[in-house]
């Protein structure tokens, strides 16, 4: 199992909301660059080099965790899952080292990803064996 970086852009929540943010950032900029305001680059491009610095910080983080981890598979159970103005949220709990576990994943993802997750009964996992709260499905991190 390999670690991609653009599944950890795309599946991680966190992750995902900066690349959005940093995006919108870099937007901006450009149109300031366009219409030839450079009063306030001195604003707005220090935010975006240390927007691009959290996003390549916190993608590296979660693949370093992620490559720790990779051999602590668990098969978890659906409990349910939900959608929230435009989220998605999946329960499920899981068993790891002879306790059980519940956890609440949240996703921004698209229509047909939201109705397999929907139709899953179980769900394959990895568990942070430092802190077994800290769970990720596999299956969207890994290739």
């Amino acid at each position: 199992m390999k670690t991609r970086f653009k599944n950890i852009l795309r599946f991680d929540y966190f992750t995902k909301v900066l690349v959005l943010i940093t995006s919108i950032a870099t937007l901006l900029l450009i149109a300031i660059l366009a219409v030839g305001e450079l009063s306030v680059l001195g604003i707005i491009l220090p935010v975006v080099i240390i927007l691009v610095a959290v996003v390549v910080y916190r993608t590296l983080a979660v693949k370093k965790v992620l490559d720790r981890i990779k051999e602590n598979k668990v098969i978890g159970t659906v409990l349910g899952t939900r959608r929230n103005n435009g989220n998605f949220y999946i329960s499920y709990s899981y068993d790891f080292n002879g306790e059980n576990f519940k956890s609440k994943t949240s996703l921004l993802i698209g229509p047909l990803l939201k109705i397999k997750l929907a139709k899953m009964e179980t769900i394959n996992l990895v568990v942070d064996d430092l802190n077994p709260k800290k769970v990720y499905i596999s299956d969207l991190f890994y290739k």
